[in-house]
């Protein structure tokens, strides 16, 4: 992961690929490798839809968390690609399952604003907040809002959530798993109420 949040993603790719020869059945790498090839400098669309497809496809829906991240990496591909239609059809889905929680309105934020409804984004980003979404600990290291990074309501949401002393993505590797490390506590906290129930 921290060659992900470093945003190094040709190491974070091998790394991906070696994981999944060593342990074939850990499909959640192929999530990640559709962010990877997503938010590359020169993004690799097609290679993303097709692990998100292979992602999809291991997964069958029976592991809800993920299949949210299927959804949203989708969806912003389709909106990228100017496929509006594909990538509404990407957020109906979310939006149906928004009640359902499991990061579903950070994932419906992604879509919208890679739709470019920055408004509509943020609102969704607000309510992940308020609901405690687990994933919203990693707004501040994540690639998949990089392309709201520099927006007043992205910095606003960070100083919220007491995640403002870093407005910025981790430069390197090393400051990405210190970033990641320093996360893990706040992440544990939003996650324990969940699990009492």
């Amino acid at each position: 992961m921290r060659f992900y949040f470093a945003r190094d993603f040709d190491r974070a790719i091998c790394f991906f690929r070696q994981t999944l020869e060593r342990n074939p059945k850990w499909n959640p790498a192929h999530i990640l490798l559709a962010g990877c090839h997503m938010h590359m400098p020169q993004p690799r669309l097609e290679q993303a839809l097709d692990e998100v497809a292979t992602a999809e496809r291991a997964f069958r829906g029976a592991d809800p968390f993920w299949q949210v991240h299927v959804h949203m990496n989708r969806g912003k591909i389709y909106a990228w690609r100017g496929d509006t239609e594909k990538a509404e059809k990407e957020l109906a889905t979310l939006l149906r399952a928004s009640s359902q929680g499991g990061n579903r309105r950070i994932a419906i934020a992604g879509v919208l604003g890679a739709l470019g409804r920055l408004d509509e984004a943020f609102d969704w980003l607000d309510e992940a907040a308020t609901a405690r979404e687990a994933h919203i600990v990693s707004l501040r290291m994540t690639p998949d809002f990089d392309f709201l990074r520099s927006h007043p309501r992205f910095q606003a949401l960070l100083k919220r959530v007491g995640l403002a002393n870093r407005l910025t993505a981790p430069a390197s590797t090393t400051q990405a798993t210190h970033e990641f490390n320093r996360s893990l506590p706040v992440l544990c906290q939003a996650l324990l109420p969940a699990m009492e129930h």
